[in-house]
């Protein structure tokens, strides 16, 4: 990710409508799909954990360890959240000692060139029978200046992740698209963009829109929950969603 990225997610990430229906989503299905599963606290690793979004509502999910390549990344959650934080890349062999029930990658394995590797780290972290969620962006014809800035290597469709995930040793639990319901409309916003060459520099979708707005984006992309959590998948969507499970 470039540098100035990290400045401007900090200061967006609490207020974003995307954000904070992305976290939304994945600690309500920690809620109730994973947690039901260990009848003690757990050990959770929220690997590139960036400048911090999900860590103070993982910490109260459980134990809680955020891990990033990046330490002006790692400054920015310092200011937030009190926790263990460890520097690593994770783009190459992981050496931590400890072992964790749950393992976040949200929005991770796009910045990885090998992302074989990545896998194998996130099974290494985990404890036998321990789980992952992972959240990745879709469709490569949805790329944009926002990919460039954010060091994308790749985009995603369903069965390329679900080819990488079963190259692994992993059982996938669930696997779908989501941010379904505003595909259309964030697909016809890029497509106006590149016409008219506006936000040539990607800019635009990390600012917080007006409040009526923002909160109608969240409203709309958060309920998607409610489907997700009755493991209803939808036909595509602007995102990946996975749980998966270490068998062993």
């Amino acid at each position: 990710m470039q540098d100035f990225m990290y400045k401007t997610m900090f200061e967006y990430e609490n207020t974003h409508w995307w954000f904070q229906a992305k976290k939304h989503i994945i600690t309500s299905l920690i809620k109730d799909k994973v947690l039901q599963k260990f009848d003690r606290p757990i050990n959770i690793a929220d690997i590139g954990c960036g400048v911090g979004l999900l860590l103070n509502s993982l910490s109260q999910l459980g134990n809680v360890t955020g891990i990033d390549y990046s330490n002006q990344a790692l400054d920015f959650c310092r200011e937030n959240f009190n926790g263990e934080l460890i520097q690593a890349d994770c783009g190459t062999s992981i050496n931590i000692n400890k072992k964790y029930d749950l393992v976040i990658a949200s929005d991770l394995i796009e910045h990885i060139k090998d992302e074989t590797i990545i896998i194998e780290n996130i099974y290494n972290l985990l404890n036998p029978n321990g789980y992952a969620i992972i959240t990745v962006p879709a469709f490569q014809f949805l790329w944009s200046q926002h990919d460039v800035n954010n060091m994308h290597y790749r985009r995603y469709e369903l069965n390329q992740l679900k080819g990488l995930i079963k190259s692994s040793k992993f059982k996938i639990e669930y696997l779908s698209y989501y941010n379904f319901f505003l595909f259309i409309p964030a697909f016809i916003v890029r497509i106006i963009k590149k016409v008219l060459k506006i936000d040539k520099k990607g800019e635009l979708e990390l600012k917080t829109p007006p409040s009526i707005i923002n909160k109608l984006m969240y409203k709309i992309f958060s309920s998607e929950y409610t489907y997700i959590s009755k493991k209803k998948r939808f036909p595509f969507g602007l995102s990946l969603i996975a749980v998966i499970k270490r068998n062993n």
